[in-house]
């Protein structure tokens, strides 16, 4: 499910700008996150800078500043990683929005 992308006036298409914003984000996440991106279940688009994200199966939110969502995806990708081989349950939130840090929120 994706949400928050603009239709044009006439109601028929999605608009340019959402377009080349949705296709610019399936193409890096395809390419910066493959251990996830087919578990995505849900993609909100309805902040300008910020990408919310859910996989199949999780009630897990996930942010990313989407100004840089390749390397967000990419270090997503790492904590996910290391969060599926520990014992611990999954946070309810994680942002990776800042450049030298993530938060978890459980």
């Amino acid at each position: 499910m994706v949400i928050g992308l603009n239709i044009t006036a006439s109601g028929t298409s999605l608009d340019s700008v959402d377009v080349e914003r949705l296709t610019s984000f399936l193409n890096d996440a395809s390419h910066y996150a493959s251990g996830f991106f087919k578990q995505l279940s849900q993609i909100d688009f309805s902040n300008k800078s910020i990408l919310r994200l859910k996989l199949a199966n999780s009630s897990m939110l996930m942010e990313l500043n989407s100004s840089e969502q390749r390397v967000e995806l990419m270090r997503l990708e790492k904590l996910l990683d290391i969060m599926s081989h520990t014992s611990q349950t999954q946070p309810q939130k994680l942002n990776v929005c800042f450049s030298n840090m993530a938060y978890a929120e459980w």
